[in-house]
């Protein structure tokens, strides 16, 4: 008991939200009315005006605003959600009968869990979708403490999400979904809401003396290295002229990547079959490799299952940028974006596809992009536009504006 508790209290990050100015829409351009923090908040612990704020008295660290957040400008300091993946993929394997891992937060005492973690309000959809695609066995969230706890409402905001994730990416696909919607214990996707501690399964891994002193050892140089990087985080990233990629943005890049990076190994293999490796239709890109006319179209594989989510993904999670004749080329949209989803063509450049980028154009890429639209709102002429939903390789620029619109 000792050790499991000293264990957990090392793994506990007890750092607060960080508030990021320079990422905040409304703090990059006043006209903007993002209002997503506030509107969300069950406390109105959170003000704009003046400056990004949270009353740290009224908060209650449900972290609803972490998630809800689209540019980043609330995050969770010094938090490694990588760390926690990488944890419950490992305690999937350590219990007798294969049991699925157990994830809970860290807001109360003897909650039985394989890792622990912040108020779960922080797992926008993107973190549940990550879930899924980086874990190849269930997941149950231990949610038994959360009738009692001061953020209880955050069972039915995880209950909503699953079921917009379900919506989105899943309803069309072949593969079942099991619902279950009774109080106790709510599975969609192969994550398990669970709210009855009769229906929690459950098994501690067991440590031996050298395994228990290696997991300490470990778990203390990494709250050593959390702190140390703590004072950085805050003091990084405050000019208005840096971008920043959202975390929930770059999680979802790399649960996509790793699916396109699979399909690609079936067109790999089917490419190197027909005798084509080599030839000028075959480029590498940052996923893998596929020939150039499929960069600009639906993602395809032979897995026809992982083709569609990815493709379901594209469509509801990441956005396309459109650029009229109108505009000037003043680039002050370039400088007004957070992520850096919009450069310009410094100099003349070859593209993946070997086509000359003229200089002075402007590039987009779409895994930056949040859909703030705050290029949109600042351009004096009206000439660009956000759509909602992205149809090729989203990790490769393409020109939206080219110089004289040649």
């Amino acid at each position: 008991m000792l050790r499991t508790k000293l264990i957990d209290k090392l793994s506990t990050n007890t750092d607060l939200i960080g508030i990021y100015d320079s990422r905040c829409l409304r703090m990059r351009f006043n006209k903007n009315r993002c209002s997503k923090c506030i509107d969300c908040c069950p406390t109105s612990a959170i003000r704009i005006e003046g400056g990004l704020d949270i009353n740290k008295e009224t908060c209650t660290e449900c972290m609803l605003c972490v998630a809800e957040c689209p540019s980043g400008g609330l995050e969770i300091n010094s938090f490694n959600f990588y760390s926690i993946i990488s944890k419950l993929r490992k305690s999937s394997g350590g219990t007798e009968g294969g049991l699925p891992p157990v994830l809970a937060c860290n807001m109360q005492e003897d909650i039985k869990a394989h890792v622990n973690t912040f108020c779960m309000g922080y797992l926008s959809e993107e973190h549940l979708i990550a879930l899924l695609i980086f874990l190849d066995t269930p997941l149950q969230f231990n949610l038994t403490g959360c009738k009692t706890c001061k953020n209880s409402f955050i069972v039915d905001v995880l209950k909503k999400r699953l079921e917009s994730v379900e919506t989105k990416i899943f309803s069309t696909q072949a593969k079942a979904c099991d619902y279950t919607l009774h109080p106790t214990r709510y599975t969609l996707n192969n994550i398990m809401l669970i709210e009855d501690k009769s229906d929690l399964q459950y098994q501690a891994i067991p440590y031996d003396r050298r395994g228990f002193f290696g997991a300490l050892k470990k778990l203390t140089m990494e709250g050593a290295a959390s702190f140390l990087g703590s004072a950085a985080d805050q003091k990084q990233m405050q000019a208005y002229g840096d971008k920043v990629l959202p975390f929930k943005r770059r999680l979802l890049n790399k649960a996509l990547s790793i699916m396109i990076e699979s399909n690609t190994k079936d067109n790999k293999t089917s490419v190197s079959q027909r005798g084509t490796t080599g030839n000028e239709n075959v480029i590498p890109t940052q996923v893998g490799i596929q020939r150039k006319e499929e960069l600009d179209s639906p993602i395809e594989s032979g897995n026809d299952m992982v083709g569609g989510l990815s493709n379901k993904i594209l469509a509801n999670y990441y956005f396309d940028l459109v650029v009229d004749d109108n505009c000037d080329m003043c680039f002050a949209c370039i400088g007004m974006c957070p992520t850096g989803a919009l450069k310009s063509n410094e100099h003349e450049s070859i593209n993946e596809e070997h086509t000359p980028l003229s200089k002075g154009g402007m590039l987009f890429n779409a895994s930056f992009c949040n859909g703030c639209g705050l290029c949109s709102d600042f351009c004096m002429q009206s000439s660009i536009s956000i759509k909602h939903g992205f149809s090729g390789n989203p990790f490769k620029e393409k020109c939206v504006k080219k110089v004289n619109n040649a």
